[in-house]
């Protein structure tokens, strides 16, 4: 009986707990949908869950997005949120702001959509003339890039130096922003410094708080004629007259109107406006030492199509480190041509992930893939690494500007422009591994200007490894790259003591297609090449150059320098196309040629202008002719040539000294 009678009472608890359950769940309905009624949105954050032994467990703060849109930044150590908002820009940034002295920050994974334009005017109306009727405003229904027309300014030769034309725009707060941009036509050059943008908190542009300088970052210096070309003009605050760097959003506050001001007199000329925007960056990130984010795997960082600037925009900042996976999608480019008969089109990229004035960063697992623009920019940074994986860039992986101490590891696919690294000014002292394929674009670009850069690069399909800098240090193992119709090469370079290692093979090609083609001078160069049409071509000084030919279809080592040293060499040539294995030009004085084995059956072996050079300890190997002769005062010593039918001709008839000169290898040394 008491059995049964307990049985009851575990019933009747059971019961009434669903019972009260339902009739509080019921409560809550009523109190959400009652917010609702009376205009107040309901918004519950979902949870997350901090697994023990996870990276989430020890960083700082979580941000996680729900499927709303909304972003959270939850406390790490409490497990609370403290933060939620629309934009991921604002989460980060308040989570960034309550780390006392550094910390990391977890991103969750999802799709994180970053806007950071706001559009101005359209120029599609509202423009009038400053100067007092030297300008002539009116719409340009045709000639136009976004809406229903530009505004197009006809400036008077009478015009001089004064503000030509303005804009009173809807009051706008520029406290955010870090660029203006807009699209600009005019039909004569505008050289940098010719024009200045205006900023305004007054109407007709009479106290301007920004007068920014024109330039143009495609052509440097100017922008032609008769082309559209998008401006981004770096926002610099007029009232400290601080120089014109992309360092603070400068809180220049409400702005009124926006104008034209012409700071050298360009005679009569037209021009066209049109699609003037702020710009903020995707996710800028300032002052902020001793940071790292960690991004979940399927973390994506996402630019809205027709924003002009960087995805994550890094600024002053030391010790920062981006860990984990981050996928970056999406920045624009304005790409060159399909622009109307008038002109082409002209553009600038924007930076995936953007670091300026960073010193010690450590970038791993990025992944960037379709952007328009580079997916990691470097700039007057110090001391870092860098690992990026890129697939379908239109421009480079890496970009760097005034950057040293950086080592990169890189893998790139399928990158259209300028290089998968590009070292472009001011660089030293970085460490490169480098794997390109199916780059239309070279594989590793060094300009002139960039010293120390040690590169391991391995390229297949891939346009070239072009080195202009100086002190560098790089090899190359390369198979198969893209003829491009200009120069197809597997190497170029045009610097000064540098150390060149290549080992090529070249399936087929057409026509002249090199292996090396190097201008530089006071450089080692040794190469393993298979399958060129010519394989080395050297016309610098003073290089030491060594290594292995096969299957040269045209020329094997082609000297045009001057005191240029070729040793411990051969070239093997399996064609006889090959009209010489080594050929000295008529500029290669005091070459010093040592220590080679030419076997070229059916074809020749050397041919040497130039003066005063020397062919020392060369085996011929079956050659119909071994030497021929163009130049004057050549030395020729320990040379075997067994099995050639003629061992030297002498074209010019000119003065020859050493043995071996003839069959049966009698020696004087005077003139025969």
């Amino acid at each position: 009986m008491k059995r049964f009678l307990g049985i009851l009472l575990i019933l009747f608890i059971c019961i009434s707990s669903l019972f009260i359950g339902y009739n509080l769940k019921s409560l809550q309905i009523q109190g959400l949908f009652k917010d609702v009624l009376e205009g107040q949105e309901h918004h519950s954050p979902p949870s997350v869950v901090i697994e023990p032994g996870s990276a989430v467990e020890t960083a700082s703060y979580i941000i996680f997005q729900d499927d709303e849109g909304f972003v959270y930044a939850k406390s790490g150590d409490t497990g609370e949120i403290e933060f939620s908002g629309i934009g991921m820009d604002e989460s980060i940034n308040w989570a960034l702001d309550n780390l006392r002295s550094g910390g990391s920050i977890y991103i969750r994974n999802g799709v994180y959509s970053l806007d950071g334009s706001t559009q101005v005017d359209t120029c599609d109306s509202g423009w009038a003339d400053g100067s007092g009727g030297d300008v002539t405003v009116s719409l340009n229904a045709v000639h136009k890039k976004e809406g229903s027309a530009s505004t197009m300014l006809e400036v008077a030769d009478s015009a001089g130096t004064e503000l030509l034309a303005y804009h009173d725009v809807s009051t706008v707060s520029w406290n955010d922003a870090f660029y203006v941009t807009f699209w600009f036509y005019s039909t004569v050059q505008i050289n940098d410094g010719d024009l200045q943008f205006i900023l305004d908190d007054t109407n007709g542009c009479k106290s301007p708080l920004e007068q920014i300088d024109w330039n143009m970052p495609k052509y440097p210096g100017y922008m032609p004629a008769n082309t559209w070309c998008l401006i981004r003009l770096p926002l610099s605050d007029a009232r400290n007259k601080a120089a014109s760097i992309t360092r603070y959003p400068i809180n220049l506050g409400s702005i009124v109107s926006i104008g034209i001001y012409q700071a050298v007199d360009k005679g009569a000329y037209t021009i066209y406006i049109d699609d003037v925007q702020k710009q903020v960056s995707g996710l800028p990130i300032l002052d902020k030492d001793n940071i790292t984010l960690v991004f979940e795997n399927g973390a994506v960082l996402k630019r809205a199509d027709g924003h002009y600037d960087s995805l994550l925009h890094v600024i002053n900042c030391d010790n920062f480190n981006i860990d984990g996976k981050l996928t970056v999608n999406g920045t624009r480019y304005e790409l060159d041509g399909g622009g109307t008969a008038a002109g082409t089109e002209m553009g600038e990229q924007f930076n995936a992930v953007y670091l300026y004035r960073c010193n010690n960063f450590d970038l791993e697992g990025i992944y960037g893939y379709q952007n328009w623009g580079d997916v990691v920019g470097i700039r007057e940074s110090h001391e870092g690494k860098v690992s990026v994986f890129g697939f379908d860039n239109h421009h480079p992986v890496v970009h760097a500007s005034a950057a040293d101490h950086i080592y990169a590891n890189v893998y790139a696919e399928q990158v259209d422009i300028d290089g998968a690294i590009w070292i472009q000014t001011q660089c030293e002292n970085w460490v490169i591994d480098l794997v390109a394929n199916d780059c239309d674009a070279s594989a590793l670009r060094v300009d002139s200007g960039n010293t120390h850069i040690e590169a391991r690069v391995s390229q297949y399909d891939t346009y070239r490894t072009k080195i202009d800098g100086d002190y560098c240090d790089v090899t190359v193992v390369s198979r198969d790259v893209v003829e491009s119709g200009g120069l197809d090469t597997h190497v170029s370079g045009s610097g000064s003591f540098n150390r060149i290692k290549l080992t090529a093979k070249q399936s087929s090609w057409s026509g002249v297609f090199y292996g090396i083609y190097y201008t530089g001078s006071d450089s080692e160069i040794d190469v393993n090449i298979h399958g060129t049409g010519q394989a080395v071509f050297i016309s610098g000084h003073r290089n030491d150059i060594t290594g292995k030919i096969v299957d040269a279809n045209v020329k094997g080592f082609r000297l045009l320098g001057q005191n240029n040293y070729l040793h411990d060499f051969s070239v093997s040539c399996l064609t006889a196309e090959v009209n010489f294995a080594v050929e000295v030009d008529s500029n290669g004085d005091f070459t010093y040629i040592e220590g080679g084995y030419i076997d070229c059956s059916g074809a020749q072996g050397m041919y040497l202008d130039g003066h005063n050079g020397t062919v020392k300890d060369v085996y011929f190997y079956a050659i119909d002719q071994a030497i021929q002769f163009d130049g004057n005062y050549w030395f020729c010593d320990g040379n075997d040539f067994r099995g050639c039918s003629d061992d030297v001709i002498d074209n010019s008839g000119t003065t020859i000294f050493g043995n071996n000169l003839w069959k049966d290898g009698s020696y004087s040394t005077t003139p025969p």
